[in-house]
């Protein structure tokens, strides 16, 4: 229906009202004043219901541009929130003009619009939702904050309490996803590698590892060498949290300064026994013995049996030492000798003269090995200088021989004489390195009385040397206890 056949047909319905109205009138006899009264009351009636029907329908009209900048309002959070470009509300998807569109049709439009952008909305959010859940699961694994692993992806709300749902923030939070299962990736080879070294540790140590609940823990968590069990703590398995790995971290340091210390105690432990092996003079077998009784490894009961034996040989160490001493008393006098000690040097090392068992003990004993040593380094000092000395006295010997043969006028006569004359030309060569061998034996003697600060003393008897080889000169080494370059005669 038109606009002008609408108002043809209200002009004729009201002439029609007023025709009947006025027949009445005229039937009932209502003066030109009534019919008026009657006519303004009428009138104002319809405006009152035209003024209503317009307020009613502006109405209408007011909801419909309502709703549908309500719709543009949401079109543009929905691309805000996407984050997707300012979105064109002048015209549609066809290039019409918006605004030169019945209000309905811009409403259809709106709302289609937004049903296709909450669409979309849902399917982000879903995603989203995906993500925060897995790193909810990685970080309740790894026992980290997953709220501010979220945060640090952009999980915070924009305006008005949102999430950002752009493609480029579903990535960041991807990416944020990845970074987390690679720290869960890092922490899972770090926990096997340190489990798989306790466990080798528990086994060096012989750690009994069902007296305790983390070490059960620690035995149990590997499937093979190179799985665990689980990802988060049990009964039987460490987990990756990052509890479980502050507590793995611990006792494999425990474990290691177990071992270290252990392995320290049974190297000292075993140059113990070793030297009182050699002390007491305990038999190979019994050694072998002994040996072949040892449980292997770092264990404990490897090293009770250390400190069992240990004790059994210093129980029979302070049996036998008594015995013990005297032997080292022999092998004291024997560096005495061999090192020209003087009585006086003799008498200073007072140990020597203790004779009452009661005072026979360990310092004791290591009282006479320090003398042992200090004379045997001595000895090794003087060992140059007493082949010298040998060689020397070895030359004067064959020189007083070879004058006492030569007294003999008849000695090279005889069929055997060119065998006598090739000895006494081996022994007029030793002769006449004489001199040689005193100069050399001076300068060394005074190099090492220098160094050992100490006079070098030596055997056999005393004589006196002369680089002539005077006939009434005594033999020139002097004698026990005289300093040898006293005995030396260079006139």
């Amino acid at each position: 229906m038109t606009e002008s056949s609408s108002t043809e047909k209200l002009v004729a319905m009201t002439a029609d009202v007023t025709e009947k109205l006025n027949g009445i009138w005229d039937e009932v006899g209502f003066s030109a004043t009534e019919r008026e009264v009657q006519i303004q009351a009428l009138l104002q009636e319809v405006a009152r219901l035209f003024e209503e029907k317009v307020t009613d329908e502006t109405a209408v009209r007011d909801t419909f541009v309502s709703s549908i900048d309500e719709n543009k309002e949401k079109v543009r959070e929905a691309h805000r929130r996407l984050g997707m470009a300012n979105p064109d509300l002048a015209r549609d998807e066809d290039g019409n003009e918006i605004p030169n569109l019945a209000l309905t049709e811009q409403l259809v439009h709106f709302e289609a619009l937004n049903a296709s952008l909450e669409a979309r909305i849902v399917t982000q959010t879903a995603a989203l939702v995906d993500q925060r859940a897995r790193l909810v699961s990685l970080c309740a694994e790894l026992e980290d904050d997953a709220d501010a692993q979220w945060a640090s992806a952009g999980g915070e709300t924009t305006g008005g309490g949102a999430f950002d749902l752009s493609d480029a923030s579903l990535a960041r939070f991807a990416a944020k996803v990845t970074e987390v299962e690679g720290l869960k990736a890092e922490r899972m080879a770090q926990v096997i590698e340190l489990v798989a070294q306790c466990i080798e540790l528990f086994e060096e140590l012989g750690v009994a590892t069902s007296e305790s609940v983390l070490d059960t823990q620690i035995a149990s968590s590997l499937i093979g060498d190179a799985q665990l069990v689980s990802h988060a703590p049990s009964a039987s398995c460490i987990g990756v949290g990052a509890s479980g790995l502050a507590s793995l971290q611990a006792r494999g340091s425990e474990l290691a300064a177990e071992r270290e210390r252990r392995s320290a105690y049974l190297l000292d432990l075993g140059e113990k026994v070793a030297k009182l092996w050699e002390l007491l003079e305990i038999s190979e077998a019994e050694q072998q013995a002994f040996e072949q009784s040892l449980t292997g490894g770092l264990s404990q009961a490897t090293i009770d049996l250390g400190d069992a034996e240990l004790k059994r040989l210093l129980e029979l160490k302070r049996a036998k030492m008594s015995s013990l001493v005297a032997a080292k008393r022999l092998e004291i006098e024997r560096l005495w000798d061999a090192t020209a000690c003087s009585e006086a040097a003799r008498a200073a090392f007072a140990g020597f003269g203790v004779v009452d068992e009661a005072l026979l003990d360990d310092a004791l004993l290591e009282a006479h090995d320090a003398e042992i040593a200090r004379l045997a380094g001595r000895l090794e000092t003087m060992e140059p200088l007493l082949k010298l000395v040998a060689k020397y006295t070895e030359a004067v010997a064959a020189r007083a021989e070879l004058e006492e043969l030569q007294k003999d006028k008849d000695r090279l006569k005889g069929r055997h004489a060119s065998k006598q004359l090739k000895i006494e030309e081996g022994m007029g060569k030793q002769v006449k390195q004489i001199p040689k061998i005193i100069d050399a034996l001076k300068k060394q003697v005074k190099a090492w009385e220098k160094t050992e600060s100490a006079t070098f003393f030596m055997k056999p008897p005393p004589v006196t040397v002369n680089a002539a080889a005077d006939d009434s000169m005594e033999d020139p080494v002097p004698a026990a206890g005289r300093p040898c370059l006293e005995g030396i005669d260079e006139t």
